[in-house]
């Protein structure tokens, strides 16, 4: 969602941070180009003999905050108003997805970057990293079904209500 306004007015920045965007969605190379190929890729899927480990994939996940960051900056810089990055149904994402959650909350200033992280639990299903990221660096907002929220609504008004936000509203129950 974020690509193709980035890529529109800085074509630059997307370019510098290419090879990470690709490897965490590769289907963007319809936008933006493909990545530059390395020869482990070249040959058939049962042929490679290079398998990136977790470390790689941490590095492309600090590239991917990088390029967040420089987004927000610029459209901050720009008089644009801040993105806003939501995350749903974290206790079912993979690790890897979840690593790169804690660290756009380790990282980003929720004055130019705001991240939403919604989960059916603040324990089951996040690794201990994103538990302590959500822990330190978030605003934490309870509402199970059947529960109000601070200001007297359900779930299921505030569920409206972010809909009818289109999924940007300030209200962190929303």
């Amino acid at each position: 969602a974020v690509l193709p306004e980035a890529y529109a007015r800085w074509p630059e920045l997307v370019d510098r941070h290419r090879v990470e965007l690709l490897y965490g969605v590769p289907e963007l190379a319809e936008l933006v180009g493909e990545a530059p190929q390395q020869l482990a890729f070249k040959g058939p899927f049962e042929e490679r003999t290079r398998f990136y480990g977790s470390q790689m994939i941490r590095c492309m996940n600090q590239g991917i905050v990088t390029f967040l960051k420089e987004y927000a900056r610029r459209l901050a810089e720009a008089g644009d108003p801040a993105p806003l990055l939501v995350f749903e149904d974290t206790h079912a994402a993979e690790s890897s997805t979840q690593e790169l959650i804690a660290l756009l909350l380790r990282r980003s200033d929720p004055g130019r970057l705001r991240v939403v992280v919604s989960t059916a639990s603040v324990k089951q299903g996040l690794t201990e990293e994103l538990q302590g990221a959500l822990a330190r660096y978030a605003e934490t907002v309870h509402v199970l079904p059947g529960e109000r929220s601070p200001d007297g609504r359900d779930a299921a008004e505030l569920v409206r209500a972010y809909v009818m936000a289109d999924g940007i509203s300030d209200d962190p129950a929303e």
